[in-house]
């Protein structure tokens, strides 16, 4: 059976594995959980996986030939090398991915909320054989008392109940959602009420663990979405579940472990129990709204562009296997069209472009892997969207990356010279999305680019003439050289 299995040894990361021969790298890659960037889905057009290979592999595809024409001899695409026997196997730095510079800081700003979520401490009296009542009845007297009138309750609450009450020795505070009794805790848990909110983004998940008493943001927490393995942007994710019969089940699978990865993280980081957090919201474009759902999202990718559901959805935590307190709500904001989803929602809510109802023109701009344009005035919005990722997180960009350790970030020209900023300092590594609008703003103000956006060679000024060049036919501005 070995004889079927070739064996590749990854030197830099101290890791072997063994795969089938004829295996492609790519899927090698994914046994070893050494993260590299897949932006075009293993397709071999972005040219983004770069390794070199010493032993036995296929040969050059026209894809590998297409993209590394201009790179040192020697680098292949991940994506379209098979393993044909045992191979030593070395990363490009670029191809890396490490943890990308999400900006989480808190927003200084006085939150007025009204939760749904309310606790009510009780101390039920003992049953005699004066007092038989049931003891889901006993709860609600109790409640009714306190001036609340409770909805009837589900049976896995009815269920737990009448061990629970007699362990708490009758003491006890009922957590009510919208007037309906969903949970009881032992003794006295009021001032312990949370929800937690997230933004599923084609690229990054951020969550934010909020205290629902007081409205404060209790502790805010950003990762990777591991999706990015199957193709960075939406549409070619979309075709691996059309490729794939588990596809969607893979990527549903995948961001729900990494929402409960977050959540895990937010409650260490505030020292708050899981079972405390009885709400989620999401916001996501309309995609990323499928995916966690579990529905296909294929008809969004083709003409007429339809989705299969806008309103809002509301379930239990425990039908997505979300782990706050199994009884918790999950509220999934609703989307707008096929490429304008709840996280556009969440921002009109959030900078309440909804309420404006003077004349002044006022615009939002969500620049995301899906970026969102909406304009505001008088009350009427209208919004575009477009797909920012290529620029922004390189994926059709020679030299792009995302933000990064290693990315330009920012960049300034002055007198001929050139600073620019790397995230986590050292050499850069390549650029993301701010350095190239950074990048683009000051060679336009050095006259260097026209108002076309094309490269003037040779260029008005003569201090940037070692830095403007041409190649292939091609004119480019040199930012930092190897050196």
């Amino acid at each position: 059976m070995r004889d079927c299995k070739a064996k590749i040894i990854f030197p830099e990361f101290q890791k072997t594995i063994y795969v089938t021969l004829g295996t492609s790298l790519k899927e090698a890659l994914k046994k070893t959980k050494i993260q590299i960037n897949f932006p075009c889905g293993g397709k071999g057009i972005c040219g983004k996986c770069r390794i070199k290979l010493e032993g036995k592999a296929s040969p050059l595809t026209l894809a590998e030939e297409k993209h590394l024409s201009y790179s040192e001899e020697g680098w292949r695409l991940a994506c379209q090398t098979l393993i044909k026997g045992e191979s030593r196997v070395k990363i490009h730095p670029l191809s890396l991915i490490s943890f990308p510079k999400i900006l989480t800081d808190k927003i200084s700003r006085k939150i007025t909320i009204n939760p749904r979520i309310k606790k009510v401490h009780l101390s039920l009296p003992h049953p005699t054989l004066e007092d038989k009542v049931d003891d889901l009845s006993r709860v609600e007297r109790s409640l009714r008392e306190k001036g609340i009138s409770t909805p009837d309750s589900d049976l896995e609450l009815i269920r737990k109940i009448p061990l629970f009450i007699r362990k708490a020795d009758f003491k006890l505070t009922a957590v009510l959602s919208d007037g309906k009794l969903v949970e009881v805790e032992k003794g006295d848990t009021r001032g312990n009420s949370f929800g937690v909110a997230f933004d599923i983004g084609t690229t990054s998940i951020v969550g934010i663990l909020v205290d629902l008493d007081t409205g404060e943001e209790a502790a805010t927490h950003a990762i990777l979405n591991p999706q990015i393995c199957w193709g960075e942007d939406i549409i070619t994710r979309i075709n691996f579940i059309q490729s794939h019969p588990d596809g969607l089940k893979i990527l549903q699978k995948k961001v729900i472990q990494a929402i409960n990865q977050i959540i895990r993280t937010l409650s260490k980081k505030a020292k708050v129990k899981r079972d405390h957090i009885y709400e989620a919201t999401f916001v996501g474009n309309t995609v990323m709204h499928h995916f966690l759902l579990g529905i296909n999202p294929l008809n969004l990718a083709l003409y007429p562009y339809v989705s299969a559901i806008k309103k809002p959805v509301e379930l239990k935590a425990s039908h997505l296997g979300i782990r706050i307190n199994q009884r918790g709500v999950l509220f999934i904001f609703p989307n707008i069209a096929a490429f304008v989803g709840g996280d556009v929602v969440g921002v009109i809510l959030a900078t309440s472009l909804f309420t404006q109802k003077d004349r002044k023109l006022r615009l939002a701009v969500d620049i995301g892997t899906n970026g969102e344009i909406i304009l505001s005035k008088n009350g009427r919005m209208v919004c575009a969207s477009t797909a920012a990722g290529p620029a922004f997180e390189g994926a059709r960009i020679s030299q792009g990356m995302r933000a990064e350790k290693g990315a330009i970030e920012r960049v300034r020209l002055k007198e001929g010279r050139v600073k620019v900023g790397v995230i986590g300092g050292g050499r850069p590594r390549g650029i993301c999305g701010s350095g190239l609008v950074d990048a683009v703003s000051e060679l336009f103000k050095q006259r260097i680019i026209d108002d076309s956006g094309r490269i003037l060679f040779p260029p008005l000024k003569k201090i940037w003439d070692q830095r403007v060049m041409t190649k292939e036919g091609s004119s480019s501005f040199l930012l930092v050289s190897e050196k």
